[in-house]
């Protein structure tokens, strides 16, 4: 009770979620999203705290962040591209601010089809035809509720392996927690 509220006072930004509540799949995601997503912040600052560690953590990050929260992917930008030399302590802790602050809300599914678009946006001059109409009808799908987003997903990484399309497969947002947690 009180050592907990404590806690959250102080590390508001800690993913804390309630047992019961990780039973329904979209509260779980956003909660391993955000447990993985942060992690690995924590492990890119602990390794390798380098101006260019960071700016791949962002590149990295770049789709999660627009589903979260386009504002703060654009902010955390400008934070990243305004470094300057010797002043990188400053420049990791205004980004470790703004970035836990980006996934305060869970994305709504208009900002999940916003990323996906984005990213099938990289493969559509590689893909005939047949695989894009078949893309925009699992969209309409998704939108319709009548398939997960993993779905959608998976077919974006299989065209980013088909296509050796490295800066996509780096994405978290497509890889955002090891596949063994996945409620499908």
């Amino acid at each position: 009770g009180l050592f907990a509220a404590q806690v959250l006072n102080k590390f508001g930004f800690l993913p804390v979620e309630d047992e019961g509540r990780l039973r329904d799949e979209d509260i779980r995601e956003h909660f391993l999203i955000r447990i993985f997503t942060f992690a690995h912040f924590r492990e890119m600052v602990d390794t390798n705290s380098t101006i260019q560690s960071l700016l791949q953590f962002h590149q990295d990050c770049k789709y999660i962040l627009m589903t979260y929260n386009q504002k703060k992917l654009k902010e955390l930008g400008r934070i990243v591209a305004s470094y300057k030399k010797g002043e990188f302590d400053n420049t990791l802790n205004e980004y470790k601010t703004t970035f836990y602050t980006a996934f305060n809300k869970k994305p709504s599914q208009k900002q999940h089809i916003n990323s996906l678009l984005h990213i099938f946006g990289y493969f559509s001059d590689k893909l005939n035809t047949n695989e894009k109409k078949h893309f925009l009808h699992l969209i309409d799908q998704y939108r319709e509720n009548k398939i997960r987003r993993t779905v959608i997903i998976e077919l974006l990484r299989n065209w980013a392996h088909r296509f050796n399309d490295t800066y996509l497969l780096s994405q978290k947002y497509l890889n955002p927690y090891p596949e063994e947690l996945a409620t499908r």
